[in-house]
């Protein structure tokens, strides 16, 4: 159990990084855009700009 944990450590994932730095950056921008084009799916609707009322602020009472 000790290889193992020691195969997917941190150490030898900044390892690989560090031996690897434009597959690092290029897995980097393809997890973000993977997760924009996700927020952009799942949450569009709930991430405009429009702004709706849920009652009508005229029928409040007006001596309060």
């Amino acid at each position: 159990m000790g290889s193992v944990m020691k195969k997917f450590g941190l150490e030898s994932i900044a390892r690989a990084c560090a031996r690897h730095p434009w597959r690092t950056l290029t897995a980097w921008v393809v997890v973000l855009a993977c997760a924009g084009t996700i927020t952009v799916m799942y949450l569009g609707g709930a991430l405009s700009n429009e702004t709706s009322f849920t009652n009508d602020p005229k029928s409040w009472p007006h001596h309060m």
